[in-house]
């Protein structure tokens, strides 16, 4: 996407709202809310993906060695996202989700209809996270064959855990289906 906007003539009206406060003790929190409203993304394409809104809700804390983000709301056209993050340095670990959507899958893929939702979550010691991304449709239609092919649901998943220690290795798992 990054790739796409580059080079773009863009344009519209972004707001931004953001607070942020660092207390005595070193510990500090803060909050962003961005808007953006008459968005051009520079070309149609891009448009019909992104549309013409723009929304992005955050806020974070931290005190000693311990950190959180939570991403509330990331909306842009067909895709959105949210999520949250936890480190805590102290004790090497982190926990981290995000959930993303595509509520229609037409602009992306031509002869195809349906929609998609996404989540990965990585946690664990920093030198041996564990991790998981899964993808589903409930509903995704090809719509460019004579009859369409619809499809009842898709689902994907990758599982695994990693270790960063002197061996570097990676143990995944993955499995998908599809229902007509």
């Amino acid at each position: 996407l990054v790739t796409a906007l580059t080079g773009q003539k863009i344009g519209g009206t972004i707001g931004l709202n953001a607070d942020a406060s660092v207390n005595g003790d070193g510990s500090f929190s803060g909050s962003a809310d961005l808007a953006g409203a008459g968005m051009r993304w520079g070309s149609e394409d891009l448009q019909k993906i992104l549309g013409s809104t723009l929304a992005l809700k955050a806020n974070g804390k931290g005190e000693k060695n311990a950190y959180t983000l939570n991403l509330e709301t990331v909306k842009a056209g067909i895709i959105s996202a949210s999520g949250n993050a936890a480190l805590d340095a102290s004790a090497n670990t982190a926990n981290a989700v995000l959930t993303a959507a595509i509520s229609d899958i037409s602009p992306l893929l031509s002869g195809a209809a349906g929609s998609l939702t996404a989540k990965a979550d990585v946690s664990g010691a920093f030198d041996a996270p564990a991790f998981s991304v899964t993808v589903t449709s409930n509903s995704m239609e090809l719509t460019e064959t004579k009859a369409g092919a619809g499809f009842g649901g898709i689902n994907a998943a990758i599982q695994g855990n990693a270790s960063l220690k002197a061996e570097k290795t990676v143990h995944a798992t993955a499995s998908a289906s599809m229902e007509k």
